[in-house]
């Protein structure tokens, strides 16, 4: 019994976080970013709630099947152009950088897997000062499965 409480107390957990509309508030910037794209492009935006109701994993496929032929690289150009204008408005969620404080201080490593591209969410992690929480990143996961 001794060896499984030791082991137990020097347990340190992994812990993934998402980062747009969990650290960071901004669903209602990036939905804007997503309707502007379609205007851009003539075509309807899905509602929100259609949006993730299509999400697979892969947002692409959401663009090209309302009639937006691009390139993945393409259209990450556009969006990231429209999201590069407003996301100074983003802020973190509630008591997001302290929950990351209490769990680094606990020892635990936290780790950042979002579909946001890496050059919409390093400015933004340098801005909030979060790096020191984070022990690795993955940008862009178009399947997070």
């Amino acid at each position: 019994m001794l060896v499984v409480k030791s082991w137990r107390k020097n347990l340190k957990k992994l812990i993934l976080f998402d980062w747009n509309g969990t650290l960071l508030d901004d669903t209602a910037l990036w939905y804007d970013v997503v309707c502007e794209v379609f205007r851009m492009f003539g075509k309807q935006p899905p509602t929100m709630e259609q949006y993730f109701r299509e999400l697979e994993g892969d947002y692409f496929a959401i663009y090209t099947s309302r009639g937006i032929d691009l390139t993945r690289d393409k259209l990450n150009e556009v969006y990231a152009g429209f999201y590069q204008a407003i996301m100074h408005k983003a802020s973190l969620m509630p008591s997001a950088k302290t929950l990351l404080q209490i769990l680094k201080a606990n020892g635990h490593s936290s780790i950042l897997v979002t579909g946001q591209l890496e050059c919409l969410v390093s400015p933004l992690i340098e801005k909030f000062d979060l790096a020191s929480y984070f022990q690795r990143y993955e940008f862009h996961v178009t399947n997070k499965t």
